[in-house]
């Protein structure tokens, strides 16, 4: 006993529940911008915010005999005396056991859940809820005897797969040593030394042979100018209670501030989101990363007992249902299928479907056919290249590409630009369609996402200049491509198969009737990822050059291909255009969502207010705008002073023509060829106008562009002629455009609505492609979540014993913010005296979908979003009506939920309900509403919430790409963007 309790004593230092002296974990709110934060220990599953964060917890792997934690702690002071010989089991997130005296439970009998012992093995003392591990020698099962998998995805592997994968695994942990045994630095000797540890074999995962592998912590971003808080960097953190005592929020909510715009505030008040604190609030801080990194969690074999890294077998957490849940390693799945006593699982369940059984629409499947068939021709053309046969030559196989999402939205035109051209009727926002691109691969029987791209589709409807334009957003890749071959072009085969995506995507958009593509060839920073989280080592960022490269290379087979005409750039197109080489008007430019020049352009305007050259001013500016160079010009020129910006302004207003000269020093300098336009349909040279329908006056190559419309033609016919065109003309029937109506229906995903929300899902989860392993399990998971979109993103943890607390199960105090308990910890509390002074609530139960394991069907689905389409309508009707005996159903029901809302003292950061529901509810009209003035609630400044956080990403994008062609590595810590 004496033993035991030194023994607890020593392991209650290294608890996470006691880590007060360490930094807490910060990870983004998903759908949001990385300057809005979370507080990962702190969490509160908010539902006025974004689904459940995890609370990360330090993972340690202890050895099987005479180890204790916390909730072996707990479990003992209120349980009574343990033997001192008893052997704990470690506790591991997903699969944790809490030792108790049996007796302690005879009395609670009626409230445990039914246990089945295997015959001839001694009874389970009790069960964790937030796990499925068991006493030594002990099995849990269901009431009907039989244990459900469906946890890890190895489950469904070959056993050739199941080998390919387990030698990968031990040829990546030799590679992983040999790399952090030649890295110089602490935090290659922090890594090294927590996956050797103590070098006892109890105490290494079986699958890889390492100990402790840590995450990548998640970056922390300022809340005020969204620049990155580098590692070791001081901040400034709002404190949490204050925050949520001013807010009304969470007290997970959390607010940064970098040392330059912490100095910036003026006076003794912060103005934060949703209300002000005091600025002695804001706690100074330090970014150690090294306190902030996580551990892999473990997971122990049902079958013969040992502990595996979970991403090392493929196991999905998320699956876990206690005793109801069974786990096989690969080991033991191997064994089984050597032995002939097991099978390949070949109908799977919905937490395994891989990513062939996402929906198909009539673009990916375009993509496939099309991918299929160059792929097929490349590989005779190496064949005979090399003198090979066929079957002798490799090829990629197994891909399989998806729309994620597809959805409308809007692009709000930034307040300053839009009055700047109200007199030339400028739209204040521009609908588009926004889709999301995945490619997958099959790699050892587990899909990994290799490839993601994020477009903007402006079509037919959209108001000029955006009509019939695409926008391609952000692209990304990881480097886990096979065969790693050189194909048939001399480019690598992994290039090959990216271009033909992009090569048939603007095929497919031609064809539907779109001109143009533009690109803005932008790499990210070092350190930074625009989709995927987490790139591998000996994967490099590319330089401006080469991914410029990259694009012209794509674009010159799909010149070859006579799917682009011609290839230009924005300087080109607006500054030198026409037969006068005239500079268009800003007005005349597209706008489009988180592109670089409208951004831009506003500081440029506020410069030119300010030197008395606004909207209505009669002066060009030659004094000012030309000798005095603004602070706007420093800080947007890309690199040498352009000759010719100037050219033909003398039609434009003077602030335009002084806005154009500025904007054309910015991209017509070094960043000149970045912003690449490729056009899909004939456009005249002369007028700048497609060519819809009609007749196309051009010269034959070899000769010099040249293609005029019909009205340019008839003009150019009228000038004399020495001044008309002086290459013969051919002429061609051009036919009518179609109107670029999406044939595929909206498909909604919460995790890629924006770049960043998928971003800020893979950080809160850990979810990292840096090494195969890690790509293979993210991968699964984002799987997962798209084949269960409605399964929390994030989950919560028990405030007593730090285990995960599975969706469905565990309690919330009613009272005190931010406090779970699992099921387990709330049965020991109920038996203390001094037990939780409040009531405890039980979670929401399972969805249908988790409870049978089998998807929602496609008439439960539209009853589903027919019933949320009935509430969001509702909510507007409510918001708006004055009678008082509405005859509308449920109408009141809403007016005493605002009238809740606006009259309750606790809100939704006191753990009020009702608050909470209401925040929804707004949060998912505000999503989705296009009512410039919505009569609903909050709804104005919800949405002008998410543009201020959107216009923060794009500055920063935008300052990041102004430092790399500076030459500096990254931009000033404290710029504010």
């Amino acid at each position: 006993q004496q033993q035991m309790q030194q023994q607890q004593q020593q392991m209650q230092g290294h608890q996470p529940k006691q880590m007060g002296q360490q930094l807490p974990q910060m990870v983004p709110v998903p759908g949001n911008s990385p300057s809005r934060l979370v507080n990962a220990d702190d969490f509160s599953r908010d539902v006025s915010a974004q689904p459940a964060q995890v609370k990360p917890e330090t993972q340690q792997k202890p050895a099987k005999r005479q180890r204790t934690n916390s909730a072996t702690a707990n479990a003992q002071q209120a349980a009574g005396d343990v033997d001192a010989d008893e052997k704990f089991k470690p506790t591991v997130a997903g699969r944790q056991q809490v030792h108790a005296n049996q007796q302690a439970y005879q009395q609670h009998e009626a409230k445990l859940p039914a246990m089945v012992p295997v015959p001839g093995q001694p009874n389970v003392a009790s069960q964790h809820p937030g796990g499925a591990a068991s006493h030594p020698g002990a099995k849990l099962l269901n009431q009907q005897g039989k244990p459900i998998e469906g946890t890890s995805m190895i489950e469904t592997f070959t056993l050739e797969q199941v080998n390919s994968h387990l030698d990968g695994l031990k040829e990546w942990a030799k590679l992983y040593l040999q790399q952090n045994q030649n890295k110089r630095g602490k935090e290659a000797s922090v890594a090294l030394q927590a996956a050797c540890g103590s070098g006892k074999e109890e105490n290494q995962c079986k699958s890889c042979g390492l100990e402790r592998l840590l995450f990548e912590p998640p970056p922390l971003y300022c809340s005020t100018c969204g620049v990155r808080i580098k590692r070791n960097q001081v901040h400034y953190l709002a404190s949490p209670t204050i925050q949520a005592q001013a807010t009304g929020a969470t007290e997970s909510t959390k607010h940064l501030c970098c040392v330059p715009c912490y100095n910036e505030i003026k006076g003794d008040v912060v103005d934060i989101e949703g209300g002000q604190i005091p600025k002695s609030a804001m706690e100074k801080r330090k970014n150690d990363e090294e306190v902030r990194q996580l551990e892999e969690a473990w997971v122990e074999c049902d079958k013969c007992n040992c502990w595996h890294h979970q991403i090392c077998v493929l196991f999905n957490g998320r699956r876990n249902e206690g005793e109801k849940t069974q786990f096989h390693c690969p080991d033991c799945i191997r064994e089984a299928l050597i032995a002939e006593e097991r099978v390949q699982v070949t109908k799977r369940p919905q937490s395994q479907l891989p990513a062939e059984h996402l929906p198909r629409t009539k673009l990916s499947d375009f993509l496939e056919r099309r991918l299929q068939v160059s792929l097929k021709r490349e590989r005779e053309e190496r064949s005979k290249r090399l003198e090979k046969s066929l079957d002798d030559v490799e090829t990629a196989t197994e891909l399989t590409i998806r729309i994620v999402s597809n959805v409308d939205k809007r692009v709000e035109v930034r307040p300053r630009f839009a009055q700047a051209f109200e007199d030339k009727r400028f739209p204040s926002d521009f609908p588009y369609r926004s889709k999301v691109l995945l490619l997958f691969q099959k790699l050892d029987g587990a899909d990994v996402c290799i490839f993601s791209m994020y477009m903007q589709e402006y079509g037919a409807d959209a108001a000029a200049p955006n009509t019939r334009r695409v926008y391609l957003s952000y692209l990304d890749s990881i480097k886990y491509f096979r065969p790693e071959v050189t194909c048939s072009r001399g480019t690598a085969l992994r290039t090959f198969i990216y271009h033909d995506l992009l090569v048939g995507y603007l095929q497919y958009v031609k064809v539907r009737g779109f001109t143009s593509i533009y690109i803005w060839a932008c790499p990210p920073l070092a350190g930074e990822d625009y989709i995927l989280y987490c790139h591998p080592t000996k994967q490099k960022t590319p330089k401006s050059d080469k991914l410029r490269a990259w694009y012209q290379n794509m674009l010159a087979q799909a010149k070859q291909e006579k799917i682009v005409t011609h290839v230009a750039t924005m300087y080109d197109t607006f500054f030198q255009s026409g037969r006068d080489k005239e500079t268009k008007s800003a007005a005349s430019m597209p706008y489009f969502d988180g592109d670089y020049w409208p951004g831009s352009a506003d500081d440029l305007l506020a410069n030119i207010e300010k030197d008395g050259l606004g909207k209505g001013s009669k002066q060009l500016g030659k004094n000012k705008g030309q000798t005095k160079k603004s602070a706007a010009i420093k800080n947007n020129r890309g690199g040498k002073q352009s000759t010719g910006a100037g050219v033909g302004t003398a039609k434009l207003e003077p602030f335009d023509a002084q806005l154009m000269e500025q904007l054309g020093e910015v991209l017509g300098g070094l960043m000149k060829e970045d912003f690449i336009i490729a056009h899909l349909h004939h456009c005249c040279t002369h007028c700048g106008n497609y060519i819809q329908d009609g007749k196309r006056h051009f010269v034959e190559e070899p000769g010099p562009h040249i293609e005029l419309c019909d009205a340019c033609f008839l003009k150019d016919l009228a000038r004399p002629s020495y001044d008309r065109v002086q290459h013969p003309l051919k002429v061609e029937m051009i036919k009518e455009l179609r109107d670029t109506r999406d044939p595929d229906d909206t498909m909604e995903s919460e995790f890629f609505d924006t770049r960043q929300a998928f971003l800020s899902l893979c950080q809160g989860n850990h979810f990292q492609f840096d090494t195969l392993r890690r790509a293979k399990h993210s991968s699964m998971m984002v799987l997962y979540h798209l084949h269960n979109p409605s399964e929390p993103a994030f989950i919560s943890t028990c405030n007593i014993c730090s285990g995960e607390i599975a969706a469905g199960q565990g309690y919330r105090c009613t009272v005190c913010p931010d406090f779970d308990m699992c099921d387990n910890c709330q049965k020991l509390d109920m038996m203390k005296k001094d037990k939780h002074p409040h009531e405890l609530k039980a979670h929401a139960p399972l969805a249908k979908a988790r409870q049978t394991g089998t998807a929602l069907s496609q008439e439960e689905q539209k009853a589903r979003l027919a019933h949320l389409e009935r509430t969001m309508a509702l909510l507007v009707h409510a918001s708006a009506c004055n009678i008082t005996n509405c005859g509308t159903p449920d109408c009141h029901k809403v007016k005493t939920l605002f009238k809740h809302g606006v009259e309750c003292t606790r809100k939704a950061a006191g753990g009020c309900h009702c608050c909470r529901r209401v925040c929804t509810l707004l949060h998912v009209h505000a999503k989705s509403c296009k009512v410039s003035n919505c009569p609903v609630p909050r709804c104005r400044e919800l949405k002008e919430y998410c543009r201020r956080l959107q216009t923060q990403m794009e500055d920063r994008r935008r300052q990041a790409a102004l430092a790399m062609y500076r030459g500096v590595n990254n931009p000033s810590a404290g710029t504010p963007s």
